[in-house]
């Protein structure tokens, strides 16, 4: 089945290609009254031996949307399984997803207030689908879209309370996976809203950097996640310098918020049960008289090291979102006109001194920058979903050690001892200690014989 702009689906009649992944494409359509996104599974995908697989999964997506009356999940308008290409038509969301926002920086432009209010829309539309006892299994920032209007959205992997025990536990996106092998329930799915409110807060992930390698290594990851956890070794907000703070969150209670996210990412038997009184918590510790002065403050990004904007990663600085004029201009128009004056001054005749230019830079709070280093942007499938999951585990389980979070005393993890060395590597090692011997000794004989001739 060829897609293109004009073609017909039902009514809706195709506009363009919004993005393509492993498992599809989606499309931007039309009838005529709305807009409407179009996701379709690959054509090879429904020729191979997991094309079963993949229906099941849309089967499941349509029962979710079709069960799940919110405000804050797309609405559901009509859908195929049985033809050549299987659809899914839905509503449209015309923003981008919070994964693009946090990379790109946007998303701490967006002040405090708004960014609570956005979180906790999505918290309600995850409460409402597990009151319904569906559990999303794959709960990321890429899967959350709108400033005015949030949305959660790909429930393709999502599972109702009756299926759990006959699916694969090990699916989802493993940075926002709890590193326990519980099956998925509530609680696996609160564990990674705790991680992706710390990721909206604050800009970055609390427990991987930005630039941490095993960020996408699997089981290890998982392992990773455990360790660090059960280490205390993640990124405490009481830890965070004041310079790599947001500025509109520089006089909440991080104290308070360390144990929030603390027992938000601890033991399922530790875990917060109910998104709403975590939201509650977090709102308290943020929105308290103290931080009044910097909730309001100008959008300014936080530095959060290892993450970049183009235009920081262009100019290796990090500029204050101030406009410039004559009498303030930024450093680097001031750098500019400075260099200008310069070049004017530069002639075939004999050269002047070049004259000294004074500039007033702008009063305000400046934060010295990090070191930029520039960062693989993220490419969303289109600017309001992204139906295809790129980081999804295989459907095989993970080979890493039985973990059960169940208390605060975790299982200690059994290190596997090290492979003896081969057989033959032993041998050659002992002969080569007996000729190192067999010299020492005839070293020792010639000095006592040269002794004795003295």
């Amino acid at each position: 089945m060829e897609l293109a702009p004009g073609t017909k689906i039902k009514q809706y009649t195709l506009e363009k290609l919004l993005g393509r992944g492993a498992s599809g494409e989606v499309w931007l359509a039309h009838d005529n009254t709305k807009l409407a996104a179009i996701k379709f599974m690959n054509e090879t995908l429904m020729k191979s031996a997991s094309a079963a697989k993949h229906r099941q999964r849309l089967d499941r997506e349509v029962k979710a949307l079709s069960t799940l009356n919110h405000p804050n999940v797309p609405k559901l308008y009509d859908y195929d399984n049985t033809a050549e290409r299987p659809y899914i038509i839905m509503e449209y969301i015309d923003s981008p997803s919070y994964e693009y926002m946090i990379a790109m920086g946007d998303m701490l432009k967006v002040r405090i207030g708004k960014r609570l209010d956005m979180i906790t829309s999505v918290a309600g539309a995850l409460t409402a689908a597990h009151d319904a006892g569906i559990y999303h299994r794959d709960i990321k920032p890429g899967n959350m879209h709108g400033v005015e209007q949030p949305f959660l959205m790909d429930f393709s992997i999502s599972l109702e309370e009756e299926d759990i025990e006959r699916t694969n536990f090990n699916i989802g996106t493993t940075i926002y996976m709890p590193p326990d092998e519980e099956p998925p329930d509530r609680l696996s799915d609160n564990f990674s809203f705790a991680v992706v409110t710390y990721e909206v807060l604050f800009g970055t992930h609390p427990i991987f950097p930005p630039n941490d390698k095993s960020r996408s290594m699997g089981a290890f990851t998982r392992l990773q996640s455990y360790n660090r956890l059960r280490n205390r070794d993640w990124r405490f907000p009481s830890r965070i310098l004041k310079e790599e703070l947001p500025p509109d969150m520089r006089g909440v209670d991080l104290a308070r918020l360390d144990v929030i996210f603390e027992k938000g990412m601890s033991a399922r038997n530790i875990r917060y049960m109910e998104l709403g009184q975590f939201m509650f918590e977090i709102r308290k510790a943020i929105m308290r008289p103290e931080n009044a002065p910097y909730a309001d403050k100008p959008a300014i990004r936080a530095m959060i090291p290892g993450v970049t904007t183009a235009d920081e990663a262009r100019t290796g600085a990090f500029e204050p979102d101030v406009t410039p004029n004559e009498e303030n201009p930024t450093k680097v128009e001031a750098e500019r006109r400075a260099q200008a004056a310069v070049a004017a001054t530069t002639t075939d005749a004999a050269p002047k001194p070049t004259p000294k230019i004074e500039i007033k830079l702008p009063k305000t709070e400046t934060i010295a920058p990090a070191s930029p280093v520039p960062v693989a942007p993220v490419v969303p499938y289109h600017p309001t979903i992204t139906p295809i999951l790129e980081n999804e585990e295989p459907e095989r389980p993970a080979v890493i050690p039985r973990v059960l979070m169940t208390n605060l005393e975790m299982q200690p993890i059994r290190v596997r001892p090290e492979t003896p060395a081969p057989k033959s590597i032993q041998i050659q090692t002992v002969w080569i200690v007996i000729a190192v011997l067999t010299v020492i000794a005839v070293l020792l004989l010639l000095a006592v014989a040269s002794r004795g001739g003295l």
